[in-house]
């Protein structure tokens, strides 16, 4: 693991999910990591599945409102690619 700026830069598989099935992209996008979302997918081989995405999606929306702008942003990058 090697740090560049404030993001640490991560070791393959980048697409591995976790435990509970959710990739670094989608991970990244639910917590509203535009800067991480935008490296992710400079580096990754290939998106998530429809209903991966779906599912991130429509997870529930922690209290900090602030999260809602960021998630958007990151919407509108996935949606580019």
């Amino acid at each position: 693991m090697r740090r560049r700026g404030h993001l640490t830069v991560l070791s393959p598989p980048l697409q591995a999910p976790d435990q509970r099935g959710t990739t670094p992209l989608l991970a990244a996008y639910k917590n509203g990591h535009l800067e991480v979302v935008e490296w992710l997918l400079a580096h990754v081989a290939h998106l998530p599945s429809d209903p991966e995405c779906n599912k991130a999606l429509l997870a529930p929306m922690p209290s900090d409102t602030d999260l809602a702008p960021q998630r958007s942003k990151c919407i509108e990058l996935i949606m580019k690619v």
